[in-house]
């Protein structure tokens, strides 16, 4: 029985439902060695957080705008490419998610990081199942061009 007055739960993935800052730490770290561009700032997890080329800007300031675009496509590609192994999940979220979709409470997933890889880490990470919706980068960017 779902709890009164709930409809939907919607989670943010990053900080609430998983920590994946060691494989984002670590494709930044393999990133700028692929294109030999210096690390100036000390890679850890409150590096993590602004936008990507904000992010990857702060931590090497020396880099040219146009070697920012570079390193974001790149860590893109590292990133995407990832088995998430380094990926925890928080303790009690799996217990918390049986429990809701026990209840037939409808959850979703809030995140900035595009659909396809999002549903991968949910499906290795977290026994995705089709009553969890991710909502990603691509259909948040839609939701805000409604207002």
């Amino acid at each position: 029985m779902r709890p009164a007055g709930v409809e939907t739960v919607i989670f943010d993935l990053d900080g609430t439902l998983v920590d994946s800052s060691g494989d984002i730490l670590a494709s930044i770290e393999k990133a700028f060695a692929q294109l030999g561009f210096p690390l100036e700032t000390p890679l850890n997890p409150e590096c993590i957080g602004p936008p990507l080329p904000e992010m990857l800007a702060r931590i090497s300031p020396v880099l040219r705008p146009d070697q920012v675009s570079t390193a974001v496509g790149r860590f893109r590609e590292i990133y995407g490419a990832s088995d998430f192994s380094r990926t925890r999940i928080y303790p009690g979220v799996e217990a918390l998610l049986s429990a809701l979709a026990g209840q037939g409470t409808p959850c979703m997933v809030a995140t900035n990081k595009p659909r396809a890889l999002t549903l991968d880490l949910l499906k290795k990470k977290i026994c995705y199942t089709t009553s969890r919706i991710a909502v990603a980068a691509e259909m948040m960017a839609e939701l805000r061009s409604w207002n």
